[in-house]
């Protein structure tokens, strides 16, 4: 099994203070195949489809960078769905990832293209500052 790094454990202990619950291998994880996840209230980590501990880490910031993008929507007073926190950061996901982007459906693909790009450009202390300033207020 994999292990956060101290940097990792800190953007896992801001998520759980907004009130979000993480879970290590939950079930969900055995009926889907995926990394992880988050549905506005969890944030599921699924070992078995990470390769190793790099793409464990990707996995802790990228679905980070799903929570902001959740604050970032309440704060415009959209409750029903998440919402890309920069555009720039959209047509970089999109220009380095659309392999991976283009598996999911199209009206998840925006926010999928920004925490694809921030998973890899940003260290877990740099999602852990952006959840932060997006984020003022508990799930």
């Amino acid at each position: 099994a994999f292990v956060p790094d101290a940097d990792h454990e800190q953007l896992l202990s801001t998520v759980r203070e907004l009130g979000v619950r993480v879970y290590v291998d939950p079930d969900r994880c055995q009926t889907f195949p995926m990394a992880g996840y988050f549905n506005g209230q969890t944030m599921g980590l699924c070992t078995r489809y990470n390769r190793d501990q790099a793409d464990y880490h990707d996995t802790i910031r990228h679905e980070a960078i799903h929570i902001a993008q959740r604050c970032h929507a309440i704060k415009l007073g959209i409750t029903d769905r998440l919402t890309p926190i920069s555009q720039t950061a959209v047509a970089y996901g999109y220009l380095n990832h659309n392999d991976q982007i283009s598996r999911y459906p199209v009206a998840s693909q925006d926010i999928e293209a920004e925490a694809w790009y921030a998973a890899g450009a940003f260290t877990a202390y740099q999602v852990d500052a952006i959840v932060r300033s997006h984020c003022s207020f508990a799930f």
